[in-house]
């Protein structure tokens, strides 16, 4: 019987002649990981970086004139030129660039140049010719496109045979928009009467809110929409539990109602839940969740009717958005 003896003399064992073996791969691969690990995602993102640098330089790096819009995570660009750009997620087509391939850079919507104005929503995208057509791309689940169908496109598709379209406004999975005759129109989302056409019923083709001529602004939040009219009216509709519609209810409204009796209004912007406006006066005025800390501060409670925020008679625009508002003077100082 032989028994296992001690290894002498220097030799090496099996298991000790893969342990070295080991350390001399690992000593090899080690520093191509490493190359791998830092410099490959340099070399991309340096790809993506001359990428991005040569699309700004085609949209003319922000030149007067050019505007931009954004949904949950895409934007899209109006260059001064009717150029159409678009990046960001692309999952549902929303850049309109034939794919669904998200883009870490701008990249032109199709070849056209006679785009006069486009909007976001969270997951599509609308914009207007300079003949007044209407066109849609992207999410279209709830019929937002407004094509009568609920096919995602991912290029841009006219809705219908309408024109004389002059802006248009969406958000979420619904849009809104303005004729040149002062007709207001919407479809899409409507779970809580966002369209604003006395019904909760979704709808996958433009349908005209009411029958007033005399719409002059469009501002849709996420459930919520504000409109002025261009005697200086102010107008709300669709959710309205957090007071946000400032009617002083929470009563959900599914048609306009108009808000207060002042006739001075001159810009609105509406967050996910609340409201803010300014009057002709240079006035600020809120309302809807304060828990929005549209006061400056976070406060509990609901705020239904406008609120005159602070003494300032400067306010010159605004923003709102999910949690946070922002407010100018004039002379551009916030």
């Amino acid at each position: 019987m032989k028994f296992l003896q001690p290894l002498r003399h220097g030799r090496k064992g099996r298991g000790q002649v893969w342990q070295t073996a080991g350390f001399a791969i690992v000593g090899l691969v080690l520093p191509i990981l490493i190359f791998f690990f830092y410099m490959a995602p340099a070399t991309q993102g340096d790809i993506y970086r001359n990428r991005a640098e040569a699309a700004l330089d085609a949209m003319g790096r922000g030149a007067s004139g050019t505007y931009t819009v954004h949904g949950v995570a895409h934007s899209a660009a109006l260059k001064r030129d009717g150029t159409l750009w678009g990046w960001g997620d692309n999952f549902f087509g929303q850049l309109g660039d034939g794919t669904s391939t998200s883009r870490p850079y701008p990249m032109q919507t199709g070849t056209d140049a006679d785009w006069v104005t486009v909007a976001a929503g969270d997951t599509h995208t609308v914009a207007v010719k300079r003949d007044g057509t209407l066109w849609a791309w992207g999410d279209n689940f709830f019929g937002q496109l407004g094509d009568g169908t609920n096919t995602n496109r991912f290029t841009p598709v006219r809705i219908g045979a309408f024109v004389n379209f002059r802006a248009v406004a969406a958000i979420n999975a619904h849009t809104l928009a303005l004729k040149n005759d002062g007709t207001l129109w919407g479809w899409g989302f409507n779970s809580n009467g966002q369209l604003g056409d006395g019904t909760t019923r979704g709808r996958s083709v433009p349908v005209r809110i009411n029958a007033d001529t005399d719409w002059r602004t469009v501002v849709v939040g996420y459930l919520h929409t504000m409109a002025l009219k261009a005697d200086g009216t102010l107008w709300g509709w669709g959710d309205n539990y957090y007071g946000q519609l400032g009617d002083g209810t929470t009563t959900r409204r599914p048609y306009p109602v108009r808000i207060g009796s002042g006739n001075d209004w001159k810009a609105v912007a509406l967050g996910d839940d609340h409201t803010l406006a300014l009057k002709s006066d240079g006035t600020l005025w809120a309302w809807g969740n304060r828990a929005s800390k549209w006061m400056g501060r976070r406060a509990p409670g609901v705020q239904s009717s406008p609120l005159l925020v602070g003494d300032k008679t400067d306010w010159s625009s605004l923003a709102a958005g999910n949690g946070k508002s922002m407010t100018w003077k004039r002379g551009g100082t916030k």
